[in-house]
């Protein structure tokens, strides 16, 4: 009954105030979220939109409960949820230009000898250790951390570090920073990354408008990875001039 009252009410972006949430990495909010505000915005000015830092331990349940409305992950939930397949994520190895390797062709030794700094934060790690046993790789990593905005002005004051992060935001890095991008030197299996909806409930045509415009935005808009870290590393640029 609350399915078939939702499909004969009405949504006009237009006019509603209403709230939509989204569950999001660190990656997707600085990636994608700027492309989100946009494309709402152009049709549906007084709408506000949430993000709420994705934990995947619980993203069917937010999905279940309603506590988000749309959420962006790797994960593949029950079938219970509609979903869109957005992307394939590739992981590629970063490092300084003044890196040791930074010129080499790397190889698993040099890999599992070199100092790593790792994502903890990051929903490949489970998928990055499995790929590194599998390669005979059973060295730790130097340095953990929580978030990718920590990772550029690492690498770049401390000159022996490497990490491994997605492909598409490593060369969007290149672009802007003294980095060099390396493949790596094992097979690692890609991230097929999702946009999930929210099971539907009494406002299914204002849900659907919602996840239609996230969905837009993820396949057209260009993302904006390479901005993660532009502020320290300019702040520093500034500092040393």
């Amino acid at each position: 009954m609350e399915t078939a009252l939702g499909t004969v009410k009405s949504f006009d972006p237009a006019t509603s105030a209403r709230t939509f949430r989204i569950a999001l990495s660190e990656l997707g909010e600085i990636g994608w979220f700027p492309n989100f505000v946009s494309e709402i915005s152009r049709t549906a000015p007084q709408v506000q939109i949430h993000s709420v830092a994705l934990e995947t331990e619980r993203t069917e349940q937010w999905l279940q409960s309603g506590y988000v409305d749309v959420a962006i992950s790797s994960q593949v939930l029950s079938n219970n949820f509609e979903r869109t397949a957005i992307k394939e994520q590739t992981f590629s190895i970063v490092m300084s230009h003044r890196h040791a390797l930074a010129k080499d062709e790397f190889t698993v030794s040099k890999y599992a000898e070199a100092s790593r700094v790792l994502l903890a934060g990051d929903s490949s790690l489970e998928a990055l250790l499995e790929a590194e046993k599998r390669a005979g790789i059973f060295s730790t990593p130097r340095i953990i951390i929580q978030r990718y905005a920590t990772l550029m002005p690492l690498l770049e004051q401390h000159p022996t570090l490497l990490a491994v992060i997605p492909t598409s935001m490593a060369h969007g890095w290149a672009k802007k920073f003294p980095i060099v991008v390396h493949q790596l030197p094992f097979d690692m299996e890609a991230f097929r990354l999702f946009v999930y909806m929210r099971t539907q409930t009494h406002d299914v045509s204002g849900l659907k408008w919602f996840y239609d415009a996230v969905t837009k935005s993820t396949l057209v808009y260009p993302t904006l990875f390479e901005a993660i870290g532009s502020n320290e590393h300019r702040a520093r640029q500034e500092g040393q001039s």
